[in-house]
């Protein structure tokens, strides 16, 4: 049976974005592996499903799990930027705007669309959706860590200060939020999870 041009092209674009499982993300597990930024972005849309409507019953929870699941797919083309690697951050935005074009330009007009919407509104996070996609995608690797003992963290050098610095001011913009990464960041800090400081 033929498929529909439209069809087939989402089928074909479900094959390309296959490869998210082979993007390694710079995770670390007590184990020796790494995190892949499927299983990340898993991860991510996880908690927006429970936490979500949690921290703001308004949101549109349609809208946020789709912002998960789409915003790091450029990571095919692109691979993932640490965030603590200021070098390698220097042209993230223009690595993944390229590797956006070329992802999204595989999709049917409609979708291309969409998901260009999508990944331009997480990256300027003018809406409330954005900046509670963006704060997940952010506490998600500090429970990494804390599932793993701080792998991460003892492996790059990482203070809780370093940590600190570049996540609470994503946190800020929503008191639950900013609870829920308290939490964790406490969690840490009590268990010694993070380098001393020099």
């Amino acid at each position: 049976m033929k498929l529909s041009a439209h069809t087939k092209a989402l089928v074909d674009f479900l094959k390309e974005i296959e490869q998210l499982q082979r993007v390694k993300r710079i995770i670390d597990r007590e184990d020796g592996s790494q995190e892949n930024t499927a299983e990340h972005s898993w991860h991510v849309a996880m908690f927006v499903l429970m936490l979500g409507n949690e921290v703001d019953p308004k949101a549109d929870m349609a809208r946020m799990l789709k912002l998960a699941l789409i915003h790091d797919l450029v990571e095919i083309y692109a691979g993932d930027t640490y965030m603590f690697d200021e070098k390698a951050r220097e042209n993230k935005e223009e690595r993944e705007l390229e590797a956006a074009k070329r992802l999204f330009s595989q999709l049917p007009k409609d979708k291309a669309t969409e998901y260009w919407q999508l990944f331009e509104e997480f990256e300027s996070l003018k809406t409330v959706e954005a900046k509670i996609v963006k704060s997940f995608d952010y506490i998600q690797p500090l429970m990494q860590n804390i599932i793993h003992n701080g792998a991460t963290w003892q492996k790059r050098r990482l203070t809780a200060k370093m940590n600190d610095d570049k996540k609470r001011p994503t946190m800020i913009h929503n008191r639950k939020v900013l609870e829920i990464y308290e939490a964790l960041h406490q969690e840490a800090l009590g268990r010694k999870l993070f380098i001393d400081e020099d």
